[in-house]
């Protein structure tokens, strides 16, 4: 037996061990789990399995069971604009959303934590107008909006005059009115987000800030090459503020060029290479999709495991079986978004 050999099954023996020691059931019953970014409705499209749009059945959506569904606690989760964003929090207000806590500060998920209420962190992708002000934006964070997307691309741009940074489709970097928008974000303890923004407008918007900025849903170029997914020097650029890069099952964005393939070790495949490239606290997961995940025939439809509810789960058996330590677990779908959510949402 050569050397190289017995490496390679002393290796394969360890994740093994690995795998047996730890339980995942049990590993996502105890920790607070955090998705970098989810829609809270269960479909989105019609299946036998899950005909009501929201965990629990009836009229009121009861969250309640989203943890033993899902194994996650919370979520950053999309609202369309202002309207949208009063209509979901005023739901929660009058008590029609059961068990949900829209979580405004840090404090809110150390409630959600304790008394098992699903969480939701509202977030801006597309451009809302604002009206030519940047005070809008206070006004949409005491309506509970926390999360900030700088630029989303030309398909949706924003009205002329309010751009503050470039798509990934697009050319350009940060504006000056974008300078000013992320001072005041930073200063609003909002949460800066570059998922769609291209190279320059990332690294420009990550020298920028005073915050950490995070990519919430957002792959590797280098192993999947398209216009969504992020360069080494984007990823490194979001590293070195201490912000965080979420992994999303998006099949488009996954997909291994040479074997077509769409797996769940081809989404392994990504968060290796981060890991190696940023670290291990810099790195996490995002569904970028609804609960039962996206219909076969979407293109952003990557495999049958990660499209069930219960993704993570089958994920996290996968970095077990490469090796991951239950630390690292912890870091990757909990407490790296967690160490974020702090440092920008606590005043």
């Amino acid at each position: 037996m050569t050397r190289t050999l017995l490496i390679s099954l002393l290796a394969s023996c360890a994740a093994l061990v690995q795998a047996q020691q730890i339980d995942i059931e049990k590993f996502f019953t105890e920790n607070f789990i955090v998705d970098g970014l989810t829609n809270y409705y269960v479909a989105s499209h019609p299946s036998e399995t899950s005909a009501n749009p929201f965990p629990g059945k009836g009229q009121a959506p009861d969250f309640s069971t989203m943890k033993a569904v899902t194994g996650r606690n919370a979520a950053p989760a999309t609202v369309s604009g202002p309207a949208s964003l009063e209509l979901q929090v005023k739901r929660v207000e009058q008590g029609i959303y059961k068990n949900f806590r829209v979580i405004r500060r840090f404090d809110d998920l150390r409630k959600c934590r304790a008394d098992g209420f699903y969480g939701a962190l509202f977030y801006k992708q597309r451009p809302w107008p604002m009206a030519g002000t940047l005070d809008i934006l206070e006004d949409w964070k005491k309506k509970g909006l926390v999360v900030f997307q700088i630029a989303y691309g030309n398909s949706h741009p924003p009205p002329p005059g309010e751009e503050l940074g470039f798509g990934c489709n697009e050319d350009g970097g940060l504006t000056p009115l974008g300078k000013e928008a992320i001072a005041e974000l930073n200063r609003l303890h909002m949460l800066v987000d570059i998922s769609h923004c291209n190279d320059q407008t990332t690294i420009e918007t990550c020298a920028a800030s005073s915050s950490p900025v995070v990519s919430t849903h957002a792959n590797v170029y280098q192993l999947t090459p398209n216009r969504r997914n992020k360069s080494d020097e984007a990823f490194l650029a979001i590293a070195k503020t201490g912000g965080v890069a979420g992994i999303t099952t998006i099949g488009w964005m996954i997909e291994n060029p040479k074997t077509k393939t769409r797996s769940i070790q081809d989404f392994g495949d990504h968060l290796d290479y981060l890991k190696n490239l940023i670290g291990i606290d810099h790195i996490a997961v995002s569904s970028d999709t609804w609960v039962n995940g996206w219909p076969e025939k979407s293109d952003h439809f990557a495999c049958k495991e990660l499209s069930d509810p219960a993704r993570w789960k089958h994920v996290a058996a996968e970095l077990v079986r490469r090796g991951y330590t239950e630390e690292d677990l912890r870091k990757i779908f909990s407490l790296n978004w967690l160490r974020v959510f702090r440092e920008v949402l606590e005043p």
